[in-house]
Formats: structure tokens, C-alpha cells, sequence
């Protein structure tokens, strides 16, 4: 499968971290992607998977979930929010994935800064 990522110049650039993990597990897995004390801005997300239940997730440690995205069978989702970039609160420093019990082959890439509060 060929994906096409899109031009991520922007009038006034700025500079992103990337980070990408590929993981092959049955249990959950944190991407630790913060650091204490600073916010996340999520720019772009690229996530593909072959099983059918697994999910990505940023979310607080109460378990509030404020952006899912759930693979069904061989999926590959990209999210570009550059436009209006998602920002997540100081308390999360994860992206978890969930593989939902069985053994997933899971890749996963994030474009996103980490800005003062």
C-alpha cells in the first residue's frame, strides 16, 4: 500500500517533532510522546494496523479519551489537524494503543510540538 503524506509547509513554519514506533504486542503500549510541566499540540497522525480491534488513544489518566481512532481489519489512518492543532493537557504524556488481546503488528507516526502552558 503507497500512502501520500501531505505538504506540511506552512506560511509561518514551525518546528515539529516526529516520532514513530512499529510494535507487534497483545497488551497495551504507551508512546510517551510529553514531557512534565509542558502541552502537547498534536499536528498530524499516521496509524496503520492489521488487526480488527485495535485502537490508538490520547487521553488523561481518569481514562477521558480525547481523540480515538479504532483500526477494523488492514487500516491506515492519517489525521492532519495543522489548521487547528489539538492540544492535550499537561497531565497526558501518552498515546496508548490498545491491540485488544490479540498479537498486532501496529505503526505509528506523530508530528507534534510540545508548547509552555
Amino acid at each position: 500500500m503507497t500512502l501520500t503524506i501531505a505538504d506540511t509547509n506552512m506560511l509561518q513554519p514551525i518546528e515539529l517533532i516526529e516520532r514513530s514506533d512499529e510494535i507487534y504486542q497483545t497488551v497495551p503500549y504507551y508512546m510517551d510522546i510529553g514531557r512534565l510541566g509542558k502541552l502537547i499540540e498534536l499536528h498530524q497522525l499516521l496509524f496503520s494496523t492489521t488487526a480488527v480491534n485495535s485502537a490508538v488513544r490520547l487521553e488523561l489518566q481518569e481514562g477521558i479519551s480525547y481523540l480515538i481512532l479504532r483500526g477494523g481489519g488492514s487500516t491506515a489512518i492519517y489525521c492532519d489537524f495543522s489548521d487547528a492543532p489539538l492540544l492535550f493537557p499537561l497531565q497526558n504524556r501518552d498515546i496508548i494503543i490498545y491491540p485488544e488481546g490479540v498479537l498486532v503488528k501496529i505503526d505509528i507516526t506523530v508530528w507534534y510540538r510540545l508548547i509552555d502552558q
